[in-house]
C-alpha cells in the first residue's frame, strides 16, 4: 500500500504543471494550473499546449529571436492525449535558465520546427515549442475577468440559441397541427355532404370551439341542428339545453 501511494505521488508529480502556472503566448494568457494534473482531463482552450519531461542537452541553442534550449524528451502529452513515453529531441524557446544535463518538467506551446547545425556539422530539423512568458499579476487578474465575461456571453448565446430552436420546433409543430386540422375539417365536410350525422355534429362543435376553423357560433349551431335532424343523439340532447339554431344554409355545409 505504501509503495502504491509513493507511485501515485510520483506520477502526479510528473503530470503536474512545473514552473509558472500562468503563461503568455502570442499575446494570449493561459492558465495552466490544472493542465495535465488530473490524468488526462484538461480545461478547454489549451489546444497546442504540451506537458513534457526530459533532460536539457544544450541550454543555449539558436541565435537572436530563436534562442532557446534543446531538450531530449522522455515523456510528452498534449490537451487530448495522455502523457506517454517518448525519445525525441526538441527545441524549446524561452525555457527558463537550465544547465546542460538538467532534468526538466514543463509545459510549452507547439510552434513549428527549428533547424540547427549539430555537433557533426550537419543540418538537423526538430519540433519547436515555446515556453511563453510569465504575465503580471494584473494581467492574470484581467485574464480571469475576461474568461468569466466570455463564459457569460457564451452562456447567453447558448440560451438564446436554445430558445430559438424551441420556437422553431414549436412553430413547426403548430404548422403540422394546423395542416392536420384542415385535413380533418375538409374530410368532415365531404362526409356531411354524403349525409353523415356524426360529421355534422363534429364539425358543428369545431365551429363552436374554434378548433381547426374560425369560431362561428351561428354556423356551429346550424350544423348541430342538421346533425339532430339526421338522428345524432348528442345533437338532440345539446339542442334541448340550447336555443334553437338558425336555419342551415348551403354555405354552412
Amino acid at each position: 500500500m505504501k509503495t502504491l501511494l509513493v507511485a501515485v505521488v510520483v506520477l502526479f508529480s510528473i503530470l503536474a504543471q512545473a514552473g509558472e502556472t500562468w503563461r503568455m503566448y502570442k499575446g494570449e494568457i493561459y492558465n495552466l494550473t490544472y493542465f495535465r494534473s488530473d490524468l488526462g482531463k484538461n480545461p478547454e482552450g489549451l489546444d497546442g499546449w504540451w506537458a513534457m519531461t526530459g533532460k536539457v542537452t544544450q541550454a543555449s541553442a539558436g541565435t537572436g529571436a530563436l534562442t532557446g534550449s534543446l531538450v531530449r524528451l522522455t515523456h510528452a502529452g498534449d490537451s487530448e492525449s495522455p502523457l506517454h513515453e517518448v525519445d525525441e529531441l526538441v527545441f524549446v524557446k524561452n525555457l527558463p535558465d537550465y544547465a546542460d544535463g538538467d532534468a526538466v518538467r514543463f509545459s510549452a506551446h507547439e510552434c513549428g520546427f527549428f533547424e540547427y547545425v549539430n555537433t557533426l556539422g550537419a543540418k538537423s530539423r526538430v519540433r519547436a515549442y515555446d515556453y511563453g512568458e510569465t504575465p503580471s499579476k494584473k494581467e492574470q487578474t484581467d485574464a480571469v475577468a475576461e474568461k468569466l465575461r466570455k463564459n457569460q456571453v457564451l452562456g447567453e448565446q447558448r440560451r438564446l440559441e436554445f430558445l430559438k430552436r424551441m420556437d422553431e420546433k414549436t412553430a413547426l409543430s403548430e404548422a403540422k397541427k394546423a395542416k392536420e386540422e384542415a385535413r380533418i375539417v375538409a374530410a368532415l365536410k365531404i362526409r356531411i355532404q354524403a349525409g353523415s350525422a356524426d360529421a355534422a355534429w363534429d364539425l358543428g362543435n369545431r365551429y363552436l370551439q374554434g378548433k381547426g376553423v374560425e369560431v362561428d357560433l351561428k354556423k356551429g349551431s346550424s350544423l348541430i341542428g342538421l346533425a339532430s335532424q339526421r338522428g345524432n343523439e348528442r345533437a338532440k340532447e345539446w339542442l334541448l339545453k340550447t336555443p334553437a339554431p338558425q336555419p342551415l344554409t348551403q354555405e354552412s355545409k
